[in-house]
């Protein structure tokens, strides 16, 4: 399997397919989770245009309006992060799982990112490293975001949601990490508010790779 490129248009929604044991600490475990990079990314098929692999949303259709959320309730969105490895690295990709759990009552987010897996590329085929460990964080969105701005832009729901925590590599590192998602839309895919995507920052300390602004999405 090749790695996905940072052009790539992919949706999550097949991560609820395929279900095994995980690298994922006892901390925090997944509804899914996978075993390898090459699972995960599988999950990351290309599907309906709903995120580009830098972040930014194909479609503005599909942007959510004040009216399409609910004014109570909560719900669980899963899905992934992607990254490619920034131009001069060894072209590792980065890919993980995210859970945002939103409270429409107080328009508040919760956050956990892990269950992560960096790609090696050697002799034409893919080895991997899995980083043992979770990222959390919390925010808040804005439901009246999502109309035309001024400047003919779309203003995102929520921008700086940061989930941080420590990463460990099953060949022994330590990392310090942050996951930062920025520019990040409730979508109507099939139904009002059912997807939720935009762009993921990925930062490892260290002797890490570094990696481009990625992209996230999740679905309910």
């Amino acid at each position: 399997m090749q790695p996905a490129t940072k052009t790539c248009v992919f949706l999550i929604g097949a991560l609820g397919l395929a279900g095994c044991e995980s690298t994922t600490d006892e901390s925090f475990a997944f509804g899914t989770t996978f075993n390898s990079f090459a699972e995960l990314e599988d999950a990351l098929a290309p599907a309906s245009r709903i995120v580009a692999g830098d972040g930014t949303i194909a479609d503005d259709d599909t942007i959510a309006g004040f009216n399409d959320f609910p004014d109570a309730g909560t719900t669980r969105y899963t899905g992934a992060i992607l990254a490619q490895e920034q131009t001069g690295g060894e072209g590792r990709t980065l890919v993980g799982q995210l859970q945002l759990d939103v409270a429409f009552a107080t328009a508040t987010i919760e956050g956990t990112a892990g269950n992560f897996f960096i790609s090696e590329s050697s002799d034409s085929s893919i080895s991997e490293v899995g980083l043992i460990g979770t990222m959390t964080g919390n925010g808040t969105y804005d439901r009246l975001a999502g109309a035309s701005t001024v400047g003919g832009g779309i203003d995102p729901h929520f921008t700086g949601l940061n989930l941080a925590g420590g990463l460990a590599s099953t060949n022994g590192d330590t990392y310090s990490a942050n996951v930062t998602l920025n520019d990040a839309y409730f979508l109507n895919d099939t139904s009002p508010v059912d997807t939720i995507a935009g762009a993921a920052v990925v930062t490892l300390d260290g002797d890490a790779p570094e990696f481009d602004t990625g992209a996230f999405a999740v679905t309910n």
